[in-house]
């Protein structure tokens, strides 16, 4: 033990497992404990720095959205381990300064009022957002229940989704929940189901869900369905022809035989359309995590 010019030992202060649970916390805050202001601040910048990367920009690799998570991980980890091994026995004499109990809870309640007021906010209007868990099967195979989704915000700030492309959309009737669909044909095009296939102006589309051999038999077109959104248009699985609105999207689902979509709740225009799934980050089939959506 280290000894004073009189040749008596200093006195030693033990904080023990306080320092790492603080920074376990809020990154920085065993550090300010500990003594260091300049640990203090450099953790948290360490540590949200990447979030703020993540919410700010488009990762559309999954390795990418990995690497910035792990980063972010290894640092708040970092900083529990530094605040442990600097903080088990140090002098009585440095709890004055920048590790006394008034400075710590200023900094707490600096860094919960700029979460609150200044972070919060801002990720709101993130680019890059997340959605899930998924809870129901309209979309099957190309999402599943129990998937998490990342979405970018801007992808149609300025633009319309094409045909083909995935869009997170709301229901203007409904609710203000967030959906995702695909969009069919943009306006002015003529759209057509026959037997749960799609067409466009008298061509045959794609079919993104189940092959319709997989499903029961389709309902013949002279069946009308009172839920279409358009009286006299068929009903879900014989489908129109009718005109997409101009400056509107017709959306399908990828399941058609076991969905509601623009047969159900008629076209969608820009201010319904909130962004375009990414890639799914997390799913209860593991196999399913990194996907990328297309």
């Amino acid at each position: 033990m280290a000894t004073q010019s009189t040749g008596r030992p200093i006195p030693h202060r033990r904080f023990g497992l306080w320092p790492p649970l603080l920074s376990l916390f809020i990154p920085g805050l065993g550090q300010l404990m500990n003594g260091s202001l300049k640990k203090s601040l450099l953790f948290p910048v360490a540590v949200f720095v990447p979030f703020l990367l993540l919410y700010t920009s488009v990762t559309t690799y999954f390795v990418g959205f990995v690497l910035t998570i792990s980063c972010s991980i290894i640092m708040w980890g970092y900083s529990v381990i530094d605040a442990f091994r600097n903080g088990r026995d140090h002098p009585k004499g440095r709890m004055a300064g920048w590790n006394t109990l008034a400075v710590q809870l200023l900094y707490v309640a600096g860094m919960i009022a700029f979460l609150t007021m200044v972070a919060r906010p801002a990720l709101r209007g993130a680019r890059v957002q997340t959605m899930g868990p998924l809870r129901t099967e309209s979309m099957n195979p190309t999402l599943q229940s129990g998937d998490m989704v990342l979405w970018d915000s801007w992808a149609y700030s300025a633009l319309s989704p094409m045909p083909g492309e995935l869009v997170c959309f709301t229901h203007d009737t409904v609710d203000k929940a967030l959906y995702i669909s695909r969009c069919l044909a943009a306006g002015g095009h003529v759209v057509e189901i026959r037997d749960r296939i799609p067409f466009i102006d008298g061509v045959r589309q794609a079919v993104y869900g189940h092959p319709v051999h997989d499903l029961p038999p389709p309902r013949p077109l002279g069946d009308q369905d009172d839920r279409v959104f358009q009286p006299g248009a068929g009903n879900f699985d014989n489908y129109g022809p009718v005109t997409v609105p101009g400056g509107t999207c017709f959306l399908l689902c990828d399941n058609i035989g076991n969905s509601l979509d623009s047969r159900r709740y008629g076209c969608f225009d820009g201010k319904n359309f909130k962004g375009r799934p990414l890639f799914v980050f997390w799913s209860s089939n593991l196999e399913r995590i990194g996907l990328t959506l297309e």
